[in-house]
């Protein structure tokens, strides 16, 4: 029975996926878990296929294809049987990527948009730290104005991509006598950046090709931390 939610422009991409998936992921996905990674080749070999511009609006170079397109674009990955390569995947296109298609500013969107859309950029969120995960509220990692840019300090765990990352969007507070839902803000962070860099790769019982790291930006940012909204 057809979806009536699947248009025949979704349904070509799902095989597209799907044929991309049992050739180039299935046969290789015993070897990533052992390396702890994805390779960086078969993550821009997916961006030129277009996969990572799916929900990306067409005026910034994407397909525009909303929600349903990223649905079917993971259950498709999700044929892979390795949740660490998934999740490499969808960390980057569905978590961190709309923060630049949302929020960012039109020289942000110019300059990173199409290396994400191209695998050329790989994105992590930095939100979970050793005392808050789920619960936002108690992050204690800060940011302070510094001049034209903002200074960041504090400690982030089990960052996904983090090691690989070449953007990180980190989750500080910039003011800590306001409510945490008015002190808040994003803050993007590219690789290199003073201050910036992955603390350690992290052990895990499962999940070995997906790339999770410690981050310890210490006084880190100046100029080159960008924020992207305020709560």
């Amino acid at each position: 029975m057809k979806s009536i939610y699947i248009d025949d422009d979704l349904a070509a991409i799902r095989q597209t996926v799907r044929e991309f998936v049992e050739k180039e992921i299935v046969p290789n996905v015993d070897e990533w878990e052992r390396a702890g990674a994805v390779p960086r080749s078969i993550l821009e070999h997916m961006g030129s296929l277009g996969f990572f511009g799916l929900r990306v609006p067409e005026e910034f170079g994407g397909l525009g294809l909303g929600h349903i397109a990223s649905v079917v674009f993971a259950e498709e990955l999700g044929r892979c049987t390795s949740g660490g390569t998934a999740i490499t995947v969808l960390v980057h296109t569905d978590l961190a990527m709309p923060y630049v298609t949302r929020f960012g500013s039109p020289d942000q969107k110019r300059r990173w948009l199409p290396k994400m859309m191209a695998g050329e950029m790989i994105t992590a969120i930095g939100v979970t730290e050793p005392d808050a995960g789920s619960d936002v509220a108690s992050i204690r990692t800060t940011a302070r104005k510094d001049g034209d840019g903002w200074r960041i300090n504090g400690r982030k765990m089990f960052i996904t991509n983090g090691g690989i990352a070449d953007l990180v969007f980190i989750a500080a507070r910039t003011d800590s006598e306001a409510k945490p839902s008015r002190s808040m803000s994003i803050f993007a962070v590219e690789k290199g950046t003073e201050g910036f860099e992955a603390a350690r790769a992290l052990g895990k019982r499962g999940g070995h090709a997906s790339n999770t790291a410690a981050l310890g930006p210490k006084d880190g940012g100046g100029p080159d931390a960008n924020p992207m909204g305020r709560g």
